[in-house]
């Protein structure tokens, strides 16, 4: 079985809650704020954002870039699912 993370472990709403079911949490969480925080700022900008002279169309393929590195939305989702389906049992 998996131990708590001490960082996390002193954290009001990390009781007895393992890392290894709040971290994909954490980057689901992230990266969907990112990539539409940048999504709007593109809208913002219109298509002079979209352009290389801005840094707008930077972030927004960073967003996308950290969004499909290590996991990808569906396998967070899954890990989630699986880790309240195991919390509830």
């Amino acid at each position: 079985m998996a131990s708590k993370d001490r960082e996390w472990g002193d954290h009001p709403h990390a009781e007895g809650r393992l890392v290894a079911a709040l971290a994909p949490q954490a980057k689901l969480f992230a990266c969907t704020t990112y990539k539409d925080v940048t999504k709007m700022a593109l809208q913002v900008f219109g298509g002079v954002g979209s352009t290389v002279e801005y840094d707008i169309q930077l972030y927004f393929r960073r967003a996308k870039q950290l969004q499909i590195s290590w996991w990808d939305d569906a396998f967070l989702e899954e890990r989630i699912a699986s880790a309240v389906f195991e919390a509830n049992r």
